[in-house]
Formats: C-alpha cells, sequence, structure tokens
C-alpha cells in the first residue's frame, strides 16, 4: 500500500457498521463502486469487481450489525449475571443467602466496593502473586504482567485492596499514558513492592 503525504494509507477499506443500512448492505452485493456506498470509508474512486470480495464485506458488516444491535441487551445480561455471581458470592452460596434473606441479613453487593468481583475474576480466582516464583527468575515480571492484566477488569476500591494489602505494594499510583486521550481510563500503575523489588511501571 503506498502511503500520502499525510501519513496516511491511500489504498484502504474501513467497514462502517454504524452508518450501515439494509439498502446500502445488499448495494454492496451489486455494484463494485465502494466509495459510492455509506457501508464503507475508503479513498475516492475505490472498487472491487469480485463478488467472492464484496460478498466477504457484505458478511462481515452484517455480522458488525448484528453485534451492535445486541450489545445493549448483552451488557444488561452480562451485569445481570455478575451481580447475581456477586450475590452469592458474598453471601456463601444460594442455601446460606436464602437462610440470610429470611433473617434479614442477606449482604447485597455494591459494584463500588472491594469485595466486588467481575465476571474475570469468577473464572480465574486468583490474585496473589506465585510464591514460588522469586523476583530474579525470569517468569517473574510476566507472572507479574498476567495478574495485573486480570486485576485491569476490576474496579478502583478492589485493585487497591489487592494491589497494597495482598501484593504489599508501598506506593500505588494513577496515571495516564502520555498518548492517551483525557477521556481514557486512568491506570493504577504499582511503583516498588513493600520488599524492595521492582514492579510494573
Amino acid at each position: 500500500m503506498a502511503t500520502g503525504r499525510e501519513g496516511y494509507f491511500s489504498d484502504y477499506v474501513v467497514t462502517r457498521p454504524d452508518k450501515a443500512g439494509m439498502r446500502d448492505l445488499f448495494y454492496l452485493l451489486y455494484d463494485g463502486d465502494l466509495y459510492r456506498n455509506n457501508t464503507v470509508d475508503c479513498p475516492e474512486g475505490t472498487g472491487i469487481a469480485e463478488i467472492s470480495r464484496r460478498w466477504l464485506i457484505f458478511v462481515s458488516v452484517t455480522a458488525q450489525k448484528t453485534l451492535l444491535i445486541l450489545k445493549e441487551p448483552v451488557v444488561w445480561f452480562g451485569s445481570k449475571v455478575e451481580f447475581m455471581a456477586n450475590l452469592l458470592s458474598v453471601n456463601h452460596g444460594l442455601g446460606a443467602l436464602i437462610w440470610n434473606y429470611l433473617r434479614g441479613q442477606a449482604v447485597i453487593p455494591r459494584r463500588n466496593s472491594s469485595s466486588f468481583r467481575s465476571a474475570v475474576d469468577f473464572f480465574d480466582d486468583r490474585v496473589e502473586l506465585d510464591p514460588d516464583i522469586s523476583p530474579e527468575d525470569g517468569r517473574y515480571l510476566a507472572n507479574l504482567s498476567i495478574m495485573a492484566a486480570k486485576l485491569a477488569y476490576e474496579n478502583e476500591a478492589h485493585i487497591r485492596r489487592t494491589v497494597i494489602d495482598l501484593w504489599r505494594v508501598s506506593q500505588p499510583f494513577r496515571c495516564r499514558l502520555p498518548w492517551s486521550s483525557p477521556h481514557a481510563a486512568d491506570l493504577h500503575c504499582v511503583n516498588v513492592l513493600a520488599d524492595g523489588v521492582p514492579g510494573l511501571l
């Protein structure tokens, strides 16, 4: 692909399922002039003559559009499943939940509490670093990175409890990548472990 004067590729096709209407989608199958179709962003004059290649774009955009339509129901369903999993977890199971409810002592999980867990944490509930891997071991930073990546799905209170209480980090701090936008999520960076072992920066 050749690059343009402004540093961007001059030969590209970007699918736009958010702009695609049904007419635009089916028009893909009959007309190879992509630049006239709202389904894709591409340079003026871009066309694809082969129906097989246009069919791939049609299937791809249709799948993306379907996922966009299902986004809200899936997010709603996922949040309910996550809440129910936390409800059972903080009440120590279904039997205990029913017993606690009958006594008026059922615990309702709060999303911003340190005990609230993400779906990722229910699939992999490891929170402590592997004690068998020393800081001198080549696997140490890989292990720390994996645990930090898993922890990234948790809320701030959960992250602070894990990093300070379990990982014994002396100075966790909030930071932002220099190239990220002002609206990007803050990162919870780890500076130095209490025993002097460098952590994630």
